[in-house]
This record gives structure tokens, sequence and C-alpha cells, in this order.
């Protein structure tokens, strides 16, 4: 700006300055929105199984404890882990939730955020989306 003033030209810069920090927001905006739809479906993925391991496969636990066959090892692996969501869901809840107080309080801490934001640059698509939207 201060060249801007130096030169005459204050109305031509503060006018490019304007339209960048507009084109600035629609991109942000654009990967907010582009980022939105894929976290929405894994949500919703992620509910939808945790749905089916706590409830639908315990129903079918009793079938397979009917039929007194031995069971492969990864419907074995299928059960175990139905039953220990079931059994330690508060803890689990608690457990998210004490993990991202803690993410949130680290990054607090002088540097962090930096070293963050570069880890978060290095990922394959969704750093490159990162820097663009700046």
């Amino acid at each position: 700006m201060a060249a801007g003033e130096d030169s005459g030209e204050l109305a031509g810069v503060m006018e490019r300055l304007a339209n960048y920090l507009e084109e600035r927001e629609a991109l942000r905006s654009k990967v907010l929105t582009a980022f939105l739809y894929p976290a929405l479906v894994t949500v919703v993925a992620f509910v939808i199984v945790i749905f089916l391991m706590t409830y639908v496969v315990p129903q079918v636990v009793d079938v397979f404890r009917e039929t007194r066959q031995a069971l492969p090892w990864p419907t074995r692996l299928l059960l175990f882990i139905s039953e220990f969501l079931r059994a330690a869901w508060p803890w689990l809840i608690l457990g998210g939730a004490a993990a991202v107080y803690g993410l949130r309080a680290w990054l607090k801490l002088p540097g962090r955020r930096h070293a963050w934001d570069a880890m978060l640059l290095e990922l394959p698509i969704a750093g490159r989306i990162n820097a663009r939207a700046g």
C-alpha cells in the first residue's frame, strides 16, 4: 500500500487487494465445501458400522451359539470387537473426548501449531488443497 501511495496508484492497489481477498475467500469456501461432503459420508458410515456392531451382530451370535460349531478366526474377531464396543462404549467416548481436548491443548503450546500445519500440508491430496486455500 505504501508503494501505491508513493506512485499515486492507491486506488488500483486497493482494488487489486480487494479482488485478491474476495478470490481467496471464495476458494476457501470451495475447499470447505469439498471437505464437508467426504467428512459427512465418513461420519454416517462410522455410525452405521457402530450400529451393526452393537445391535445386529449380537443378535446373530445366538444363531452361531445354536450351531455349536467352531467359528473361523475372522468371525471370532468380529464377535470380540462387537462385545468390546458394547461393554466399553462409555470409556471409548470419554477417551475420544479426552484425545480431542489433549490435541487442542497440545496445539496451543509454542511451535506445535506450526508442526501440525506442516504435517497437514504433507498429506497427499488434502495438503495441496489446503496450501492453495491459504
